[in-house]
């Protein structure tokens, strides 16, 4: 299968390095990470290994713009939602998140996102740093958008609503979930609200 196609940088500046980094990265999307070479995805998305090479400097260098692209993509979703939230109910909040993530288009995205958390878990340095600067960037904005609240509370509240959605998501994605995922959702929107309304 070639990636001849640029799935990822609608908006970017198209030169020749954004081309071949949207290419790696739908490669990456595609196959994950664990017979990533230089050589392997020059061959799938129609260029040389010296191309990649004069763009990115080596693997580690392509690796890294990677790692970079797919922090910004993966933020980009959420990033309206999170950052109007302070006008927004805890039900809007979670419904326009989940509305983002579970998209068809996001879906290739969100795959490579829990690739990446997965190989965090065993220890994988880049997947960390992609899953620290995505934390990160939802603990800035939580903290930006919060009214009313305390740090503590904010991030809190965030921490859980990202645990759920995260857990809906891979459910979701894998076909293990065993009801509706909107139904998952409106439980636990009613869960939050009535833990709200308690003196």
């Amino acid at each position: 299968m070639m990636y001849r196609t640029v799935h990822y940088g609608e908006g970017m500046d198209n030169t020749r390095r954004d081309e071949l980094l949207d290419a790696s990265l739908a490669y990456v999307a595609e196959n994950g990470l664990s017979d990533f070479t230089l050589r392997s995805v020059a061959a799938s998305i129609g260029t040389s290994h010296r191309m990649l090479i004069h763009h990115f400097g080596s693997k580690a260098g392509l690796e890294r713009a990677i790692v970079e692209r797919t922090t910004e993509l993966l933020t980009s979703p959420v990033a309206a939602t999170e950052q109007a939230a302070a006008e927004l109910s805890t039900r809007e909040v979670a419904e326009q998140t989940w509305a983002s993530v579970s998209s068809p288009h996001a879906a290739p995205l969100m795959r490579l996102y829990l690739d990446f958390s997965s190989r965090a878990t065993h220890g994988d340095p880049l997947a960390g740093e992609v899953v620290e600067a995505i934390r990160d960037h939802g603990r800035a904005t939580a903290l930006a958008a919060r009214s009313g609240e305390t740090e503590e509370e904010v991030l809190l509240g965030s921490a859980v609503m990202s645990a759920f959605l995260k857990g809906l998501l891979l459910d979701h994605l894998s076909g293990a979930t065993f009801v509706e995922p909107a139904d998952a959702l409106e439980r636990f929107i009613q869960l939050v609200e009535s833990f709200k309304e308690r003196p």
